[in-house]
């Protein structure tokens, strides 16, 4: 029995020694490839006259996202990029006897440091200047649920995994470019067919970029940009006032200009406070042929 709990020891110990020398030399790889970098320039502060906010819920505005998902990800992935460049990284590999056991770690995992890989989501609508009245909302679109899918958006578009190890705004590692990773839902009886990004801080007036895939922060430097049309124009005032949406269309098609705010995890990049208007997104909704 005592040869065979030995034979055991023997074996982990081995194996531990195997694993920790492979280890040693991805940690140094992932660690060029996290290197801190200042986000001031990537994620300027917001501008003043775009703070304005009227809260249309009862909950702060970080609280209207079911974030939990992403949240746990983006915590581990955090945790293991801090571990590439946290001294305990060597009191582990350095630790007597079985440093794996004697020392808690959370092992970093490939995917953490691989390339975004989400491929570009086409477009399914051509952009069409005014396409619906900017007069009043005539469509039977619910509210509630347009909001619902522009937190979505926001949430989706952001995407708090991709965030990275957070020191300050100038020490970050690891950061992803915000981007879609998918269709948000649209409204019962609603498709949303296109959506485009306002941006609002990178340029000294408001423009929206022109792309045929849906938004992707990376891309911008490469993307041509318009003037906003009327009913972005109207949208953006509105918002900028304190509004969360703006809403017009009629039975077919509707368009939005929905707000991008500051939130708990956006501020840690962009500085400013919670429910600072960021940017927006305009989107073009047309009914479900099975809805008419």
């Amino acid at each position: 029995m005592k040869r065979c709990t030995w034979a055991l020891f023997l074996g982990y110990w081995v194996w531990s020694l195997g694993y920790l020398a492979w280890l040693a030399p991805q940690y140094a790889k992932w660690r060029q490839e996290t290197p801190f970098e200042s986000m001031e320039q990537r994620a300027p502060e917001p501008k003043k006259g775009y703070s304005v906010f009227t809260k249309s819920s009862d909950l702060p505005y970080n609280e209207r996202y079911d974030s939990s998902d992403d949240q746990l990800q983006s915590s581990h992935r955090a945790k293991s990029i801090w571990l590439l460049h946290n001294s305990k990284l060597s009191e582990f590999h350095q630790a007597a006897g079985f440093g794996k056991i004697r020392m808690m770690l959370i092992h970093p995992l490939a995917e953490y440091f691989l390339p975004d890989v989400v491929q570009p989501i086409r477009q399914e609508l051509d952009y069409v200047a005014e396409l619906v009245s900017t007069g009043l909302n005539s469509s039977d679109i619910k509210t509630a649920a347009v909001a619902k899918m522009n937190d979505q958006s926001t949430w989706n578009f952001s995407n708090p995994a991709g965030f990275g190890l957070i020191e300050s705004r100038s020490e970050v590692a690891g950061f992803r470019p915000h981007r879609f990773s998918k269709w948000p839902d649209g409204p019962q009886s609603w498709d949303v067919k296109r959506i485009d990004l306002v941006s609002l801080l990178l340029h000294d007036e408001s423009v929206v970029y022109v792309s045929n895939d849906l938004p992707r922060m990376a891309d911008v430097g490469k993307l041509a940009t318009r003037d906003l049309d009327t009913f972005e124009k109207d949208g953006l005032a509105a918002i900028r006032k304190g509004e969360d949406l703006y809403i017009r269309g009629d039975a077919e098609k509707v368009r939005v200009i929905g707000s991008m705010r500051n939130f708990d995890h956006c501020i840690k990049c962009h500085g400013g406070k919670d429910g600072d208007l960021l940017g927006a997104f305009s989107y073009v909704l047309v009914r479900q042929p099975t809805a008419k």
